[in-house]
């Protein structure tokens, strides 16, 4: 009896490795569960609702901020929530002002702002 030669098995390529995770890995090389977002603050929450339409439009953004102590921004605050005509208090003048000095302007390592 002739035998044939048998066909060569076709290569196929491996599939590629998983993924290296940026962060920590637990044991199994799963990546670790990454701990949730903070609430944002109210100071933010008020910013972002209120403000940020205008003060993140193309024709506000500014190279550089403008407010060079607590007390200004404080005072540009109160300014800008009286002309949007917004019932601000002095709390939420207050909560905006923390904010934005937090996250915008450092015055919080100047200030012992909390």
């Amino acid at each position: 009896m002739l035998s044939l030669p048998v066909p060569a098995a076709k290569l196929v390529d491996a599939p590629p490795p998983p993924p290296i995770p940026d962060g920590e890995v637990e044991r199994d090389g799963t990546p670790k569960a990454k701990a949730p977002l903070p609430a944002p603050s109210r100071g933010q929450q008020l910013y972002e609702n209120h403000c940020m339409g205008c003060h993140e439009s193309v024709d506000r953004i500014r190279s550089r901020p403008q407010v060079k102590t607590l007390s200004a921004l404080r005072e540009t605050v109160a300014r800008w929530a009286t002309n949007a005509q917004l019932p601000w208090g002095k709390e939420e003048i207050e909560e905006v002002t923390r904010y934005l000095g937090t996250r915008f302007y450092g015055f919080e390592r100047q200030s012992g702002l909390h």
